[in-house]
């Protein structure tokens, strides 16, 4: 059978009124067909391919979603991250930023702690509904939302960012007096997180 009548069979297969589910759709289902009709375009464009092109454009077609793929996985993952939203691996249980906070600094893992003492930071203000967690943005981006919501913790924060980023960005170490005082600049926060 020649491959132009294949391909009119099932086009006038998928066009028959019993496949119209248009309205049922769930929008993965209409990415998927948007993908497909996008699928069947490139096709009828090359020409009469051996089946080795073929595999070819499909593979490439595949590897192009496992990459989007990817970046709305990977985008996500950073999201529950910031929101202090993670599984943990051991016992799927959700991951608090400040306990993780520490036990990584009863490890020794000062700058993890730091990294981690952030994201409480920033989860508990979000909780109170001063500022709007981003994974794209920095403590200067909060710190400026912070300043233009007017929130009580504004000044905090300002104290905090300022040698939280000069232990994380500028020397990139953190010991346990660098930390020590992390935690003091991050307890009238937390002090307020916990009274919200």
């Amino acid at each position: 059978m020649p491959a132009q009548a294949v391909r009119d069979s099932v086009r006038a297969i998928v066009r028959d009124a019993a496949f119209d589910r248009a309205g049922q759709q769930t929008l993965l289902e209409r990415i998927f067909e948007t993908l497909g009709r996008w699928f069947e375009a490139l096709t009828d464009l090359l020409p009469a391919l051996g089946i080795g092109n073929r595999v070819i454009v499909v593979l490439a077609v595949v590897v192009l979603l496992l990459v989007v793929a990817r970046i709305v996985l990977r985008a996500r993952a950073q999201r529950e991250f910031w929101a202090g939203d993670r599984p943990e691996v051991r016992g799927g249980r959700r991951l608090d930023p400040w306990l993780e906070s520490e036990r990584l600094a009863a490890n020794g893992a000062y700058l993890e702690a730091a990294h981690a003492l952030c994201a409480a930071l920033l989860a508990a203000s979000a909780r109170r509904g001063e500022l709007t967690l981003h994974p794209a943005k920095t403590t200067g981006d909060y710190a400026r939302e912070l300043r233009r919501r007017g929130a009580a913790s504004e000044r905090d924060f300002q104290r905090f960012r300022a040698r939280y980023d000069r232990v994380v960005y500028d020397i990139q170490r953190c010991g346990a007096e660098d930390y020590a005082a992390l935690l003091a600049d991050a307890r009238p926060m937390l002090a307020r997180g916990r009274a919200a």
